[in-house]
C-alpha cells in the first residue's frame, strides 16, 4: 500500500492470471470490497478514501478505481459469511488428506484425526 498527500490509501494487488477486469467490474468486485473493509479496520479508521489498483504482471497493465469506505461493503461481506455458515448443502469429500487442510478445524471431518 501507499499513502498519498490527500490521505488516500492506495492498495495495489499484483495479479498473475489472465482474467482482466474493467474499471466497472472492479467497482463491483468482492475482493476489492474485502480489501477496503480490511484496510479501514486495520488502520483504525484513519483512511476513508481508497485507490484500489490491480496490476497485471502478464501484460504490465493496471486498472484502478477510487472509492471510499462504505458500511454497505461490510454489510455485504457479513451477509455472505452468514450464508456460508448456514449452508449445509455442501457434501464433504473426506479423505486421509483432510488432516492437512487449512479448514480442518472448521470442517471437522468424521473419522479423520488431526496431523
Amino acid at each position: 500500500y501507499r499513502k498519498n498527500q490527500d490521505n488516500v490509501l492506495h492498495i495495489i494487488d499484483y495479479k498473475s492470471g489472465r482474467n482482466l477486469l474493467t474499471e466497472a467490474e472492479l467497482a463491483e468486485d468482492l475482493q476489492m470490497k474485502m480489501y477496503v473493509v480490511g484496510a479501514f479496520r486495520l488502520y483504525q479508521k484513519r483512511f476513508q478514501h481508497f485507490r484500489f489498483s490491480l496490476f497485471y504482471l502478464r501484460n504490465n497493465s493496471t486498472v484502478s478505481m477510487e472509492t471510499e469506505y462504505r458500511e454497505l461493503f461490510r454489510e455485504e461481506l457479513v451477509a455472505i459469511i452468514r450464508r456460508m455458515k448456514q449452508d449445509d448443502t455442501y457434501e464433504k469429500t473426506i479423505t486421509d488428506r483432510c488432516r492437512y487442510c487449512p479448514a480442518f478445524a472448521l470442517c471437522q471431518p468424521e473419522g479423520v484425526t488431526a496431523k
